[in-house]
């Protein structure tokens, strides 16, 4: 009698740590299929994110081979006038001291923007070739060359 009662607890536990064993199995098993459900999603984001970037570059890349970046305009002496007039007006009033009150930049030639910086170089290839100055007007970006000839005749203008 008293085996048989040692013999139904022993069972007793045995099932009962096969529920708890189960049970648990069961938990860690949804925990892992919603972990790789999660590293799944992840992935197929991350590969739709590589698909966009790729696509991306591949439309950046065609519009920059279908728009080729233009060279330099060269501006005729009438157009450089205005450009050495102001630039001379702006040294002038450096000179004096008045650097709060600079006359403004001329506006670019093309699209007519007031520019917030002209630069003037006298590095560019033409500059070997041909004796001309380069002039890059920003933000708008559009760059002109002019004959160094032209440029000294309209800053000797008064």
């Amino acid at each position: 009698m008293i085996s048989n009662l040692v013999l139904s607890i022993v069972v007793a536990l045995f099932t009962i740590v096969a529920v708890v064993n189960s049970v648990a199995s069961s938990r860690y098993a949804r925990q892992a299929k919603a972990s790789a459900e999660r590293s799944a999603a992840a992935a197929s984001r991350a590969e739709a994110a590589r698909s966009r970037s790729a696509a991306a570059r591949q439309a950046m890349s065609e519009l920059s081979q279908e728009q080729p970046q233009p060279g330099p305009t060269h501006l005729t002496y009438e157009q450089l006038l205005p450009i050495a007039t102001a630039i001379r007006r702006r040294e002038t009033a450096l000179v004096a001291g008045h650097g709060n009150l600079l006359p403004p930049f001329p506006a670019c030639p093309t699209c007519r923007q007031a520019p917030t910086e002209l630069l003037v170089r006298n590095d560019h290839p033409d500059q070997f070739l041909h004796d001309r100055i380069a002039f890059g007007f920003r933000p708008c970006g559009h760059s002109f060359t002019a004959d160094a000839g032209d440029l000294y005749r309209a800053t000797e203008q008064p």
